[in-house]
């Protein structure tokens, strides 16, 4: 018995460190590990990918191929709508976009994910009603949180280079590049609401995301603010009902807003301008 112990026990050494028994049975490799032994072979196919793993050999979170850098599963199939440039991927991380991946992969339901353009998390989380400052994984810095109503209200923006930032850098390196747009960040480094490319003013997210519907030629945008389609968008996010938006063709808020059934004046922001209203139903008896 004291002899089948031992036996096993180097069996096991010798397949840990050596990675093959002592019968000359190799250890599995992965499918990750198998492209980049196949890559390292054969460097020089056009087109040929340079696969990354991590220590397990799983595929890692984030690969790059041609000048497109995207987000993986484990097993290396591409999850859909995370991609940037190479050059903007300094800092991708595609936690998020993998972690929501599997989550949604489970059937469950509840959780809420706020993953960035490129699949990193934003650095606003929210677990039911109330939303925080987050790090890359995901988890709350610090122990302050506002209601998801208030989400706006939080500057998670601490130390770290922000998209709108690296992308601003980046232009700033290369200015000359055919094509590529000049980045407006605001104070705190998110995206401004209005950014312009070639002919187009257009709206988008505090993480640079485009707002379907709402741009203008460029020599119409001078009045531009596109407050009234992000804040529709953010508040659409929430999935919370009731609140009415008024937004004009280039996103600025409309100068008629309503609240419930009265409407009244309001400025850029969408807020009321002194204290009369009308019935919705008499809207078009207000002049602002």
């Amino acid at each position: 018995m004291q002899m089948n112990y031992i036996c096993i026990v180097t069996l096991l050494c010798l397949i840990f460190l050596d990675g093959t028994s002592s019968y000359g049975v190799p250890n599995k490799e992965t499918a990750c590990q198998r492209e980049l032994r196949i890559y390292q072979q054969e460097p020089n196919v056009p087109g040929r990918r340079i696969p990354v793993c991590d220590t397990l050999g799983n595929y890692a979170h984030k690969q790059c191929s041609g000048s497109q850098c995207y987000c993986v599963l484990k097993n290396g199939t591409h999850i859909p709508g995370f991609s940037v440039n190479n050059w903007e991927a300094e800092q991708q991380t595609c936690y998020c976009a993998r972690e929501q991946a599997e989550y949604q992969a489970t059937g469950l339901i509840g959780k809420m994910f706020r993953c960035t353009i490129d699949g990193s998390y934003d650095s606003i989380q929210c677990t039911g009603p109330y939303c925080y400052c987050a790090d890359q994984h995901g988890k709350q810095i610090g122990e302050s949180s506002v209601h998801i109503t208030e989400m706006n209200s939080l500057n998670c923006i601490i130390g770290k280079e922000t998209a709108c930032q690296r992308e601003l850098r980046i232009y700033q390196q290369e200015p000359n590049v055919p094509g590529r747009r000049i980045p407006v960040c605001d104070s705190i480094g998110n995206y401004a609401h209005k950014q312009c490319s070639g002919s187009q003013c257009y709206c988008v997210l505090k993480n640079g995301t485009h707002i379907p519907g709402f741009y203008v030629n460029v020599w119409e945008a001078e009045q531009q603010t596109c407050y009234c389609a992000r804040e529709q968008a953010e508040y659409e996010a929430t999935r919370l009902v009731g609140k009415m938006f008024r937004c004009t063709n280039d996103g600025s808020y409309d100068s008629i807003q309503c609240t419930g059934s009265h409407c009244y004046c309001a400025d850029q922001h969408g807020k009321q301008i002194g204290e009369s209203s009308v019935h919705i139903t008499k809207m078009d008896s207000l002049n602002c």
